[in-house]
């Protein structure tokens, strides 16, 4: 990673890299080079058995940050660059061994990773959850919920209800909306990850239908290389 820090304005851990920094060889000619910057302040939905039963857990990755670098013992834990904190503090030895965090016994790499994959997650869902009373009834503790939530600036949100009370934030996509009024405000209520999943299936189509015009023989696989060159050609439309 380019960089790993604190952001004082808006209070919240960042990190900087170019996923082509984390691919060797032959994969470099098929990885999208792009810097990305990404912060930790988003809302997410984690789910954990508990007595055999799954519950969905709000946390916010922003926080188990600030919890795994207090339990390592940092010196700065909001100092802006917390890159050479992590080196200086493995030179030292100070990151060996393992510690209890969030209920499992991990060493610091493990943790850390952890909370990058889950600050990454931009698609939150869940059915309907259940567990058992104090008198052993099974009880319906949640309807499904399904949000998307960008740790990218502007930090595009859709509603989780519950979940992601204070964050919802379209980004502008509220304002490229065609017809009526009626129709936007539902459009808004209930955008989530299967009407991105289906919207970028029709993106797919789109470029699909392209090589199709251009050959009698087209090659229809779509690696990940050519999605992210097709959606940064299209993101400026």
């Amino acid at each position: 990673m380019n960089e790993i820090g604190w952001d004082d304005a808006i209070q919240s851990y960042y990190f900087k890299y170019n996923p082509l920094n984390f691919v060797d060889g032959k994969f470099k000619d098929n990885t999208f080079s792009t810097p990305w910057t990404v912060y930790a302040k988003v809302p997410r939905i984690k789910r954990e058995n508990r007595n055999g039963y799954w519950e969905t857990i709000a946390v916010n990755p922003n926080d188990k940050f600030l919890e795994l670098f207090s339990r390592w013992g940092f010196d700065n834990i909001h100092a802006g660059d917390i890159k050479d904190q992590i080196f200086q503090m493995l030179v030292e030895g100070r990151l060996n061994g393992t510690k209890e965090f969030d209920g499992k016994n991990r060493n610091f790499w493990q943790s850390f990773i952890y909370l990058f994959n889950l600050t990454l997650q931009v698609r939150n869902s869940t059915t309907t959850q259940y567990k058992k009373d104090t008198n052993g009834n099974v009880i319906e503790t949640i309807d499904g919920v399904d949000f998307l939530a960008s740790p990218v600036k502007p930090f595009f949100c859709t509603d989780g209800g519950k979940y992601t009370e204070g964050f919802v934030n379209l980004a502008g996509l509220e304002a490229k909306f065609i017809g009526k009024i009626e129709d936007k405000e539902r459009f808004i209520a209930e955008f989530n990850g299967d009407a991105n999943g289906a919207y970028n299936i029709a993106r797919k189509g789109i470029l699909l239908l392209e090589r199709v015009a251009k050959s009698e023989k087209p090659d229809l696989f779509i690696s990940k290389f050519d999605w992210d060159k097709f959606t940064q050609k299209t993101a400026s439309h």
